[in-house]
């Protein structure tokens, strides 16, 4: 498929929606909708190389949204709430009170965002976020294993999609119920008060692409997720073709979330927990590596997965996975006097490895120098372009590649594998 570079599509013209999404557009007061069939939409233009990349970024919001839905931190709540023996008794004994403490201890945890229970005819509680969405439902059993009520459990808020959506893409990224509520926005830009299903929008007077999907509320309702930029800001990923449109955008959302570990505020604050800790501090002081070992250990209880030590230049501990990358340091400091240095890493080659294959859908190949340190495909792929095209078995990708840093230095190279199918994919964003 090839496109013009960066021609502007028809800023009046709306592409066929859901209807499912259509209604929560109508009910919002966002104009008439367009329920033109499927074999009218495939008659359409082509895509603009903007369309085609907003395009993908929607497809990177709605990935950000299935996390919410399908994904194992969702079995894992299910699996609290089913196995949960608190909940189970007290459902059983039909006590609103004690579900609302059973309910709220789980959310407690950490694992689950709401959680509604009833019996089947009445409900004995709804703790948690109002702002819920994409719930699980299921059966809970009661102590003797017979059926006693039934739950409806959602780990992710809208505001926390919304959030993770909009870093990922750098959009405005807009949810709003069939009501026409807004239950969550991305970041701090304003946002209109009306909302094509796709389109184009102006907001203070800057144009604005839109591209959108749905999801669900937790009250069962259609939700409309709608992902907005500037053609401007989309036409930085122009290529000659559009596979080449779509491995630009999606690799700069693959070196974001690279990124997001060596920048958040959760890598920095892991960090101060290290330098500030006594028994690390008392153990490089001494110069004991057996303390220094109790100490990481102790450390690594959280989000950081590798921690090395130094005292007077010389290692004195390195305890954690064995690839890791995106490496953090810092002094370490006892009563004003230098006494070492530590490398933290809050991110290891695994996790960046399953964020990009979940997040963004493609094949990863992460090497150190010559060697290969984890690979999606079998096999040994191929000498990779930094960008381009490139041959794998017998399928065409579009390759891209940035640069890492591996722990506790030198050099990693990533590169994400774009398919030249995916653009077929995009067909329902735009």
């Amino acid at each position: 498929m090839s496109i013009a570079r960066c021609r502007r599509p028809d800023p009046r013209r709306r592409w066929p929606a859901p209807a499912a999404l259509a209604l929560v557009l109508l009910a919002a007061g966002c104009g008439q909708a367009n329920n033109t069939t499927g074999r009218q939409a495939a008659s359409r233009a082509p895509a603009s190389c903007e369309q085609v990349a907003l395009g993908a970024l929607t497809k990177v919001a709605q990935r950000v949204y299935m996390e919410a839905v399908r994904s194992a931190n969702q079995q894992t709540a299910v699996r609290f709430v089913e196995t949960s023996a608190p909940l189970a008794a007290a459902v059983a004994a039909q006590s609103p009170s004690a579900v609302a403490a059973a309910a709220r201890t789980l959310i407690a945890s950490g694992h689950v965002a709401r959680l509604r229970v009833d019996d089947g005819s009445h409900e004995l509680a709804d703790v948690g976020s109002a702002g819920a969405v994409g719930p699980s439902f299921g059966l809970i059993r009661g102590p003797d294993g017979s059926a006693a009520g039934y739950y409806e459990v959602a780990i992710q808020t809208a505001s926390g999609v919304a959030l993770t959506a909009s870093g990922l893409t750098e959009a405005q990224v807009v949810i709003r119920t069939a009501q026409g509520a807004t239950l969550a926005v991305g970041n701090n830009q304003p946002v209109p008060a009306r909302l094509p299903a796709q389109g184009a929008v102006s907001v203070d007077g800057q144009p604005l692409d839109v591209s959108s999907f749905t999801g669900e509320a937790f009250d069962g309702g259609v939700l409309g997720v709608s992902v907005l930029r500037s053609p401007s800001s989309l036409a930085q990923y122009c290529r000659p073709t559009a596979p080449e449109t779509v491995a630009a955008t999606l690799g700069d959302a693959g070196t974001r979330i690279y990124r997001f570990e060596v920048d958040s505020v959760e890598g920095t604050n892991e960090l101060e927990r290290v330098v500030e800790n006594p028994p690390l501090l008392q153990a490089v002081a001494h110069r004991n590596p057996v303390a220094a070992r109790r100490a990481i250990d102790a450390l690594l209880n959280q989000h950081i997965v590798r921690i090395r030590v130094f005292a007077r230049g010389q290692a004195l501990q390195d305890v954690g996975g064995p690839h890791v990358l995106a490496p953090l340091g810092a002094r370490l400091l006892l009563h004003g006097r230098h006494i070492g240095r530590v490398v933290i890493s809050v991110q290891d080659d695994l996790g960046y490895f399953l964020l990009a294959r979940r997040l963004l859908g493609l094949d990863v190949v992460i090497r150190q120098g010559a060697s290969e340190v984890l690979a999606s495909l079998p096999g040994d792929p191929p000498a990779l372009p930094d960008f381009g095209p490139v041959q794998i078995d017998g399928q065409s990708f579009v390759a891209y590649s940035f640069a890492a840093e591996a722990f506790p230095k030198g050099p990693l190279r990533i590169t994400l594998l774009v398919p030249d199918a995916i653009v077929d994919q995009l067909d329902g964003a735009y």
